[in-house]
């Protein structure tokens, strides 16, 4: 019932507080010399969600991305390989985090040839920002983990 929210204010405000509410790392972007779509995309359903939500552009993709090795890898990639260009994979600090060589040998697997291995996210995003051009947009996915501490170095 609307996050417990009905019965206590009146419906109107409430679903006007719903459609302004956003979640940081779900679809979020960030416009501006380079464009960044940040989700967090964990899963082969919100993955799907993901790549249809993507609007068309002229340019490439440029997917960071950092996954749990506990999750659904291969069903996240299928799903978004049609709308990757090229990828970069990273390792996300937590200790169930699929090493970025690993996830490198999976994107390659799925038959992409345009794979980097980041060292750590900053590096990642000096990488996505050195090779990304005017028309290109830079996704940002996988897990919590990586989405996070990419916000947080954006934000710096």
């Amino acid at each position: 019932d609307a996050a417990g929210l009905l019965g206590t204010l009146p419906a109107e405000q409430v679903a006007a507080a719903l459609e302004t509410l956003s979640v940081p790392g779900r679809m979020q972007r960030i416009d501006g010399a380079t464009n960044w779509i940040l989700d967090v995309a964990h899963n082969p359903a919100a993955a799907n969600a993901l790549r249809q939500a993507l609007p068309r552009i002229d340019g490439r993709t440029i997917a960071l991305i950092g996954v749990l090795q506990d999750k659904d890898v291969a069903g996240v990639l299928d799903a978004l390989s049609p709308v990757v260009d090229d990828w970069l994979a990273v390792t996300p600090d937590s200790p169930r985090a699929l090493s970025a060589d690993e996830l490198a040998d999976l994107i390659r697997e799925r038959g992409s040839e345009s794979v980097t291995v980041a060292d750590s996210i900053p590096d990642a995003i000096r990488q996505a920002r050195r090779t990304a051009g005017e028309h290109d947009r830079i996704l940002v996915t996988g897990s919590f983990f990586t989405v996070g501490p990419a916000l947080d170095e954006l934000d710096a």
